[in-house]
């Protein structure tokens, strides 16, 4: 009877952990070839020519929209250059993008949520008062605004526009759990020895409190590839280098999809998506690892 419970509990764990392994394993190795292609082909914006018929004469020009071949599995854009290799360099800057609005939306909720709860006083105040105007702070309006007052927007500047606005319902979650936490009894000790809200809060809450981050960082990054997507397809995003968001607004300019031109607006859509399933696959595994209910089910 015992080996029957443990086979059975093995079994449960292999069925869990594989989807879990194929949820990272395939973002990997889409990260992978992604960041591998881009290295391999450091230049998106080589515009390649050919020969073409003008004014009765042969000259060389760009080879605009060139269909799907061998050389050029995905064509040439608009502007002749490989499209595949434009598809690479966007995904990488996408995902580079997504993690440094990941990266600063969880240190600036972890910031507000955990240090200011354990403070108290003023500063917790302000920290909850400073959450709720940006939550309800208009983010389409003032986005336009800075967009027009900046003309040439890099990647950084967007992701800085991202972050204003993306933080704050993470702040409020980790505020909740610290909130929890702190009638534990490991942090009722810890004041009675004489140790300060501020150490509390670092060295003894913030590390039960890692898989929770884990999976606001998770969130946080499908959110900064998603909404830069978004905010480039209204003419807000970047305009300076390539990403998945800026390849499907030159798709709407283009006219891509009324002319046919499926292998130029599908592929950045397709990664896009790609990349918001994985992270919401790999987001609902590590739920299911952290939470032992969930895990038992």
């Amino acid at each position: 009877m015992n080996v029957k419970k443990l086979f059975n509990r093995f079994q449960g764990l292999i069925k869990f952990h594989s989807r879990e392994v194929i949820s990272i394993g395939l973002f990997i190795s889409l990260l992978m070839i992604i960041f591998i292609a881009a290295v391999i082909y450091p230049d998106p914006d080589k515009i390649y020519l050919e020969e073409r018929l003008l004014g009765g004469e042969l000259k060389l020009l760009p080879r605009i929209y060139g269909e799907p071949s061998l050389r050029f599995p995905l064509g040439t854009d608009q502007k002749g250059r490989d499209n595949l290799v434009v598809l690479m360099h966007g995904a990488r800057n996408s995902f580079v993008l997504g993690f440094f609005v990941a990266i600063f939306c969880t240190l600036i909720a972890t910031l507000i949520g955990a240090v200011g709860t354990f403070k108290g006083g003023i500063l917790d105040e302000a920290f909850g008062l400073i959450t709720n105007i940006f939550l309800v702070f208009p983010q389409i309006p003032f986005l336009i605004l800075l967009a027009s007052m900046v003309q040439q927007r890099s990647m950084f500047v967007v992701a800085i526009f991202i972050v204003l606005f993306s933080w704050p319902w993470a702040a409020r979650s980790i505020r909740a759990q610290v909130l929890s936490l702190k009638e534990r009894a490991f942090v009722n000790v810890s004041k009675i020895t004489g140790v300060s809200g501020i150490k509390i809060a670092i060295l003894e809450v913030l590390p039960n409190m890692i898989s929770y981050i884990m999976l606001v960082f998770a969130i946080m990054m499908s959110i900064g590839i998603g909404l830069e997507a978004g905010i480039s397809l209204i003419g807000l995003g970047q305009t300076t280098d390539i990403t998945l968001g800026k390849m499907l607004y030159d798709s709407v300019q283009d006219s891509h999809v009324i002319n046919g031109y499926i292998h130029l607006w599908a592929p950045p859509g397709i990664v896009l998506s790609m990349f918001i399933i994985l992270f919401y696959s790999m987001h609902s595994s590590m739920v299911e690892l952290f939470n032992p209910r969930l895990r038992k089910k």
